[in-house]
């Protein structure tokens, strides 16, 4: 048979739990033994001890009423109605009697009882029974004297009977107690045996439960401390494997692991010394570390091979750069003079082309001064077209006028004959006023030669204002061309000084460019003498380079 400790860990833990089921089992039979006795125990009880009370109480009180039957049927005995009905009454409670003595008599165990019971029996059988039929068919014949002697006979009996019965319900009682008492120390005593067994259910499961704790658990323990330990880099370690369950196995397993980290661990310490010549065999196809290691080590070699042969080429190409740069350099320099010659004809370009916007500028400012002149003269023209209008407007007024002057003129004449006609006729008494119309009508003939004179004047000075007023038209036309043809050549010079500027803004984006290009070169310059620099650096380097790798061993 296996030790405990070589079972497996199911086995130990179906072995730990079939324990405990078995102990289950067993308090679970010790509690229901203990209960079908209790049980047992508790029928037993109620079936002579308990059920019997009830009979007891029933003969008791049937007893009883008995007698209360005999007393109604004497007292009653002229009463044809309530002697029948104690009649039925007594014949039930007859029945009654019957009945519960029957069901009684079996249930009785102690001889006290039987004695006690027989005898009630008999003189309820041969006295009570009897002496009540007397009395019911003396007190049916109306013989109430005769019912007095006898149920003064049954007195005795019947107490008899009661107190017979009374003490065997006090014997039932103190049976039932005693049994009661009985069955309360069978409790107890299954109580003490299923606590008994209780414990040692626990006890049993709790060491089982220990145990089989302790032999899974210490070995995990140890390969917990082994894991932390080469969790810490620490692998000069083992565990002890002294078992053949699974805690066995695992510590084996990790004793191999340890092995493997530790091969894995020199490997790689070859490889921090340089040694990449060492032979990397992984241990299945599973070994992802092994095999990480290998192509690590492949990779190294071909890598640091790689980088020997770079070294060497780096060191060829930097001198050749560093030649390369050197001309650079050179040229550089030749370039940022050229360039610097550039830049200065660029200014004077630019100044004369900002000078030239200038000049445009102040030609346009003219021309807007000249426009505005001739604006100002086409508005005086205007203005006096608009006078000339008006003039010519109060000559035709003053026409008009004076062609009323003339009608007045000639109505004042033909006034002044017909007042000379009228004077002739009146004779001296018509001298004065003839004289008088020969005046008016000479002023009416002067007035009328003035007329005409001003007319003629007035003709003449509305064709002047006429000519004048075309002339002025005419002028007005010519500025109003000249108006135009100078607002045409503003229009041409802003486009020449916009074509200005933006020859200048381009001429100033050239120059930029050139001192970009200039810094650039300049730039270029530094860089290439940098540059040469850093090529000796890198030739320095790539020396120092070929001397470290020459330190690792390589495969060949």
């Amino acid at each position: 048979m296996k030790r405990l400790k070589d079972l497996s860990i199911k086995r130990k833990l179906i072995s730990g739990f079939l324990a405990v089921c078995i102990i289950t089992a067993l308090v679970g039979a010790v509690g229901i033994f203990g209960m079908i006795q209790l049980n047992a125990a508790s029928e037993k009880m109620f079936e002579k001890q308990t059920a019997p009370l009830h009979d007891l109480t029933v003969i008791i009180d049937t007893i009883s009423q008995i007698r209360i039957q005999m007393r109604t049927a004497a007292l009653w005995a002229d009463n044809a109605e309530k002697l029948n009905s104690a009649q039925k009454e007594f014949e039930g409670l007859k029945a009654k009697m019957t009945e519960a003595m029957d069901a009684y008599m079996p249930t009785i165990s102690s001889s006290e009882s039987i004695k006690l019971a027989a005898e009630a029996k008999q003189l309820y059988t041969e006295k009570l029974i009897p002496g009540a039929e007397k009395i019911f068919k003396a007190a049916q014949s109306g013989n109430i004297v005769q019912t007095r002697d006898v149920g003064s006979e049954l007195t005795e009996p019947i107490n008899k009977i009661s107190s017979n019965f009374n003490q065997c319900l006090e014997n039932k009682i103190e049976n039932a107690s005693k049994i009661n008492e009985s069955n309360k120390l069978l409790a107890l005593i299954l109580i003490i045996i299923l606590g008994v067994v209780m414990l040692l259910g626990i006890f049993t499961a709790i060491f089982l439960g220990s145990l089989i704790a302790k032999r899974i658990s210490q070995p995990i323990a140890q390969v917990v401390a082994a894991a932390d330990e080469l969790a810490l880099g620490n692998t000069n370690i083992s565990v002890d494997a002294d078992s053949d369950d699974e805690t066995g196995m695992l510590a084996s397993a990790f004793n191999r692991m340890i092995t493997g980290i530790k091969e894995q661990a020199d490997i790689v310490s070859s490889i921090a010394d340089g040694d990449l010549s060492v032979e990397v065999t992984p241990r299945s196809e599973q070994d992802t570390l092994g095999i990480a290691l290998k192509q690590t080590s492949e990779k190294l070699n071909k890598i640091l091979s790689n980088i020997n042969i770079a070294a060497e080429q780096v060191l060829a190409g930097s001198e050749q750069v560093s030649i390369g740069s050197q001309t650079l350099s050179q040229g550089s320099i030749e370039q940022a003079s050229s360039v610097e010659q550039l830049s200065a004809s660029l200014e004077e370009v630019s100044a004369q082309v900002t000078e030239n916007a200038e000049s445009i500028r102040q030609v346009v400012g003219h021309i807007e001064e000249a426009s505005a002149g001739v604006n100002k003269c086409n508005d005086q023209m205007q203005l006096m077209l608009k006078s000339m209008a008006e003039i010519s407007n109060s000559s035709n007024q003053i026409s008009k006028i004076i062609k009323v002057i003339d009608d007045i003129s000639f109505q004042t004449n033909i006034l002044a004959l017909n007042a000379a006609v009228e004077a002739a006729r009146a004779g001296a008494a018509g001298k004065g006023f003839a004289v008088v119309a020969d005046e008016v009508r000479s002023l009416a003939s002067k007035c009328a030669e003035s007329a005409k004179q001003t007319t003629v004047l007035i003709e003449n000075s509305g064709k002047a204002v006429e000519n004048g007023a075309k002339i002025a038209e005419d002028t007005a036309v010519y500025l109003e061309e000249v108006k135009k043809v100078a607002a045409q050549i503003n229009v041409v010079i802003t486009r020449i000084e916009s074509a200005s500027s933006n020859q200048a803004e381009a001429i100033q984006q050239i120059n930029a460019g050139v001192e970009q290009i200039s810094a650039v070169v300049q730039n270029n310059s530094a860089t290439a003498e940098e540059s040469a620099a850093s090529s000796e650096e890198l030739s320095a380097q790539a020396k120092m380079l070929k001397e470290q790798i020459a330190s690792f061993k390589l495969q060949d």
